[in-house]
């Protein structure tokens, strides 16, 4: 979700995502198809979470750091 958030790019963010995530799920026994099904559908969420998010991260960060 993180080069999703930052380019505003869905190809990006799958692709990076099945780069980082793929081998290890190869690894653990996860069928192809759901190898590619995952950073596919992160890819999509990223667009719906990070706009929820930023309004609430706006108002928890700055107490975070003042303390």
């Amino acid at each position: 979700m993180l080069m999703g958030g930052i380019s505003g790019s869905a190809v990006a963010d799958a692709s990076m995502e099945a780069r980082l995530l793929g081998p290890s799920m190869r690894e653990q026994g996860y069928s192809p198809a759901f190898i590619a099904a995952v950073p596919s559908f992160l890819a999509v969420v990223v667009f719906f979470v990070l706009p929820l998010a930023f309004p609430w991260m706006s108002l928890a960060l700055p107490k975070a750091i003042m303390g």
